[in-house]
């Protein structure tokens, strides 16, 4: 693409950076928060049958204007842990008091654990093992997807 002005040249390369961040990096951020669940939760031995994998698959992301630049959050949407059920056909993420629903709490019990005297775990924190392949990636991850797209970069 030719470019008349500088200002069109700057405003053309921040379109390019929007378009590949809203695609290709934020998905590879989500699927890393994803991939941190499946190794810090899912593949611990007490993991089994009753396991629906709704926190795996709620990881989410939303970019974001913020001044002149763009903003990634990576999260665990519990909109997305929805009509899941355990191997036993029984259905998840319900409280066995009232029917409510709590995917809300999920993340933050997983994260933090549980002090009870009737179910106690030790958190696993797959939110800072996430964060940091995140931090140590998403240059090399915006590199690959421009130069996917036809871009060279150093």
């Amino acid at each position: 693409m030719v470019y008349e002005t500088f200002s069109s040249l700057i405003k053309g390369i921040e379109e390019e950076l929007e378009t590949v961040v809203n695609g290709s990096v934020a998905k590879r951020a989500e699927d890393s928060l994803a991939r941190a669940v499946q190794e810090k939760v899912y593949n611990r031995a007490s993991s089994g049958k009753y396991r629906t994998g709704a926190l795996r698959v709620s990881s989410d992301t939303k970019v974001q204007k913020v001044n002149d630049g763009l903003l990634i959050s990576v999260f665990n949407n519990p909109e997305k842990m929805v009509g899941f059920y355990d191997d036993f056909g029984n259905r998840a993420h319900t409280s066995w008091v009232d029917g409510d629903e709590y995917h809300d709490s999920i993340v933050r019990w997983t994260v933090d654990g549980n002090n009870s005297p009737l179910y106690n775990y030790k958190g696993r924190n797959f939110i800072s093992y996430a964060y940091d392949d995140i931090t140590n990636n998403m240059v090399k991850w915006l590199r690959q997807s421009l130069q996917a797209r036809g871009v060279k970069t150093l």
